[in-house]
């Protein structure tokens, strides 16, 4: 396995390292260019828009300076032939002492936009600078003037001005996906995205607040209906015990947005969420199509439409998925960790180790989960379990079940041990299970498992089977089974239409593949 860089750059900042931080982050570059097959020409047409820095007097101006960024972004997100960097890459980057050539080299493009806000909301100063990389053409310094209630013309003009400059003899202006929003409804929701961006439950829930104005101002303002279900999906993770009711929530505002009929991207990219979750993935995979061709460039790599993917097997194109999210994303802990979990599925450990490291290098605390499960992997069963205990602490996790679970895993007659250590633990629950399930298929407990498995699917758990295709999970799919078990999941209707999963192709199918091909010969 080549050596991870260790870059400082992206975890803390010592007085006089500058220079050294800018050759840190080169390196680093070099490996984010080879672990995501970063191309040049691709980069020649990809545009990194920073937060603003807000150098007004008044510090209430945050969530503007953070905010103009963000709907610059939005306004570009669907732009042809232009490849956008992430909001968190974007943020995360411009908090590095790092020169603007060095932060466009780190994530893989020739042009970042920076800049200050100044003034106050009576009469906004927008101060940008388009910085071109080495011989990309371009750059520029320019400033606009607007009242904070006439925010959205200027932002159009400024994403206007970047089509012409980075893509020289395109479209003259970017497509607007529908009517813009009034100033009021986009104040709205630029305040609300800021205190989601927070992640505490106070500001949550006042973040929240302010999209459910935003959508009063205006009723089909498609970001804000995204931004109130993304903030009821935030409140399930800061403040555990209210999930149940965010989970109401979210659901409620989804319908309500449905209920509009509008022909939007955002209507089937949650008729796909829903179908999914409720394990109807042809349903899933049809919305999410038709998702695509209303915003092909915005909805090319899709999170979810990843982990669909991976759930029923096709394994590659849930690669292909994880790698273009992370070049929209490279500096981001969760893209690494999704190609992580990719690269196990697909029984390649050193890659999965080596984004998990990325992933902690960019502030992910699963790194250690992930090494774990390569001792386990290689049956150093002491080893992995104090690197498992470790990587659960870190997230704050009980780990008391660790020691009877790896035991099982040295010894299969200890398993009944294992399962009722881990019953014992408050938080035990589903997400657990599916891991444990998938170990004890591993080491022979195939009944075992299946009996699990059975119970995910009654429960609803929607990423229940996702590591079924885990090398160690050969001998769970050669029996009889599981071709029953992708039915009950929903997963056997799927591959009717699309086609088996990649294990079916190649010389040696295995053996479930057989069922596929029967049911598609009937014509089911």
């Amino acid at each position: 396995m080549v050596p991870l860089i260790v870059v400082a750059a992206l975890i803390a900042f010592n007085q006089g390292r500058a220079p050294r931080l800018d050759d840190e982050a080169s390196q680093l570059a070099t490996t984010l260019d080879r672990t995501l097959d970063r191309r040049a020409p691709d980069a020649a047409r990809g545009l990194a828009i920073l937060p603003l820095v807000n150098d007004s007097a008044d510090p209430a101006l945050d969530y503007l300076a953070v905010g103009v960024a963000d709907d610059i972004r939005d306004q570009l997100a669907d732009v042809s032939g232009l490849r956008l960097i992430g909001a968190r890459s974007s943020a995360n980057v411009a908090t590095q002492p790092l020169s603007h050539d060095s932060m466009a080299r780190l994530l893989g493009v020739d042009h970042v936009l920076y800049g200050a806000l100044r003034g106050d909301a009576a009469e906004l100063v927008i101060e940008l600078t388009l910085f071109a990389r080495g011989d990309a053409s371009g750059g520029w310094t320019e400033s606009w003037r607007s009242p904070a209630t006439a925010l959205p013309n200027t932002t159009s003009a400024v994403a206007a001005r970047l089509m012409a400059s980075v893509l020289p003899g395109d479209a003259a202006t970017p497509p607007t996906g529908g009517s813009a929003p009034s100033g009021d409804a986009l104040d709205h929701y630029l305040r609300g995205k800021y205190l989601l961006d927070r992640y505490n439950a106070d500001d949550v829930l006042s973040g929240i607040g302010y999209m459910e104005n935003a959508i009063a101002a205006d009723t089909d303002f498609e970001r804000a209906y995204w931004g109130k279900i993304t903030g009821h999906a935030r409140m399930t993770w800061v403040d555990a015990q209210s999930a149940d009711v965010h989970n109401r929530l979210k659901k409620q505002t989804a319908d309500e947005w449905l209920a509009l009929g509008i022909e939007a991207p955002l209507t089937y990219r949650l008729q796909a969420m829903e179908a999914s979750r409720v394990n109807r993935y042809v349903e899933a995979d049809a919305a999410f199509r038709r998702a695509v061709a209303l915003a092909p460039r915005q909805y090319a790599y899709d999170r979810g439409y990843m982990i669909d993917l991976c759930i029923a097997g096709y394994l590659e194109r849930c690669l292909e998925q994880a790698v273009g999210v992370a070049r929209t994303d490279p500096v981001s802990a969760a893209a690494h960790t999704a190609l992580a979990n990719v690269y196990r599925l697909l029984g390649d450990g050193e890659r999965m180790l080596e984004h998990a490291a990325l992933s902690g290098r960019f502030g992910g605390d699963m790194a250690g989960f992930y090494e774990a499960i390569a001792l386990l992997d290689e049956r150093q069963w002491e080893e992995g379990a104090a690197k498992l205990k470790q990587g659960l602490e870190s997230v704050a996790v009980s780990s008391t079940w660790v020691d009877a679970w790896v035991a099982a895993l040295a010894d299969p007659s200890l398993a009944d041990a294992a399962v009722t250590s881990m019953s014992e633990v408050d938080d035990a629950s589903l997400d657990w299970l599916d891991l444990l399930y998938s170990e004890l298929a591993a080491i022979g407990r195939v009944d075992d498992a299946y009996a699990m498995a059975d119970r995910l699917i009654a429960e609803g758990f929607e990423t229940w089977n996702l590591y079924v295709w885990t090398p160690g999970m050969a001998t769970f799919r050669a029996d009889p089974r599981f071709a029953g078990l992708m039915e009950r999941a929903g997963i056997m209707a799927l591959w009717r239409v699309k086609g088996p999963p990649d294990l079916c192709s190649g010389a040696a199918p295995e053996g479930f593949c057989g069922a596929i091909d029967a049911e598609r010969s009937d014509g089911q």
